[in-house]
């Protein structure tokens, strides 16, 4: 089934007595279904069980999936301090498993850790995240940049818009695993979020 395909354009504000450029961009923003959310509570032994659910306990993560990566909002109503380790988390697609970097706050080297996400009592944040391996390592002058387009080979924000419908459309069907390690007080849970491509919006941007 071809998924629904919707062009949204975004135009730049132009002064008076300003020539505006007509290079343009295109990109994706995936229609999903969440198949699945399972949240489980991690023991000092590295047994997974099922939390009870209390008040206390509410912390919410949504996504947003674009060609450019991942954007997860979240929100703690926990009334306790909570903190997102990325160097846990993972994306899954199939039989294959791979790192998660935080693009907002990434890592000042190739090989080094990556700081906690942390999030104050009743706050909320939005981090953009990649898979390990759609990131490259700039150098220390150039940081972390996106190799690819999320779901394909080719680069973020460079095709025509005839090359990514032809990318919305090979997309419809896939599925994959976030998995989201959340430290809350002394205790670990671990969130994950399973997903179903169902469709896409091809995004314009001129400037």
């Amino acid at each position: 089934m071809r998924p629904a395909l919707r062009l949204i354009l975004g135009v730049a504000a132009v002064s008076p007595g300003v020539v505006a450029c007509t290079a343009s961009a295109y990109g994706v923003t995936y229609v999903f279904d969440v198949e699945r959310t399972v949240e489980t509570a991690v023991a000092r032994d590295g047994v997974e069980s099922t939390p009870p659910r209390t008040d206390g306990d509410d912390l919410r993560i949504t996504w947003r999936v674009r060609d450019d990566g991942f954007v997860a909002g979240v929100t703690n109503g926990s009334g306790a301090p909570a903190a997102l380790i990325w160097d846990d988390a993972r994306y899954v697609r199939g039989s294959s498993a791979e790192p998660i970097v935080n693009m907002t706050a990434p890592p000042q080297g190739r090989d080094l850790p990556q700081d906690p996400t942390r999030i104050a009592p009743d706050g909320s944040i939005d981090v953009h995240v990649l898979p390990r391996s759609h990131t490259t390592w700039l150098g220390d002058s150039g940081g972390w940049s996106q190799r690819s387009s999320l779901f394909h080979h080719g680069p973020a924000w460079t095709g025509t818009r005839h090359v990514r419908e032809r990318e919305a459309e090979e997309a419809e069907g896939i599925r994959f695993v976030l998995t989201i390690p959340v430290r809350m007080g002394a205790g670990v849970r671990i969130h994950r979020h399973a997903f179903r491509v169902t469709g896409a919006e091809i995004r314009a941007e001129y400037w």
